[in-house]
């Protein structure tokens, strides 16, 4: 359900962001150092860009948040100290009654995310849940909160 990866030298998130560009229907935005995010850092059902395409030897990769709907896959990226790393959650390997959607208005008139130009989007982001027995509770199960992950965009009409 959730795998980490933690990225030491450049070439290995190089690679790994390369393999995430391949995949055709994807969702998220990319926070890169000295930079505002813009319109090439968000994509919404579309390819992301290469790395080569969004980095120089000036910046670096801060945080991003990735979602394909197709193979149902969140990816968060993230600069830690002088490391990267990358937590990937599988919701296909979820019991949806453990799952809780939320989504938030966002302004996004700076940046378009489809043909319509609608300004009003949703951020889509889901809470995981897990049983586990709780002493406190006579060693019933209750639900605990595992993650929150990103999982796209959502024109809001």
């Amino acid at each position: 359900m959730i795998e980490t990866f933690t990225f030491n030298d450049i070439k290995k998130l190089k690679d790994y962001w390369d393999e995430l560009s391949k995949i055709k229907n994807m969702c998220g935005y990319i926070q890169i150092s000295g930079a505002p995010i813009a319109n090439e850092h968000i994509w919404h059902h579309t390819k992301i860009a290469t790395y080569d395409n969004l980095f120089t030897n000036k910046n670096f990769l801060i945080e991003s948040k990735l979602f394909d709907s197709d193979s149902q896959k969140s990816y968060h990226i993230f600069q830690s100290n002088d490391l990267h790393r990358a937590v990937t959650v599988d919701l296909q390997d979820v019991k949806k009654e453990n799952i809780i959607e939320y989504s938030y208005l966002f302004d996004t008139s700076k940046y378009k995310l489809s043909e319509t130009n609608s300004s009003i989007y949703k951020i889509i982001l889901k809470q995981i849940w897990q049983p586990k027995k709780d002493e406190f509770c006579n060693d019933y199960e209750v639900l605990e909160p595992i993650i929150t992950i990103f999982s796209g965009f959502k024109e809001s009409k």
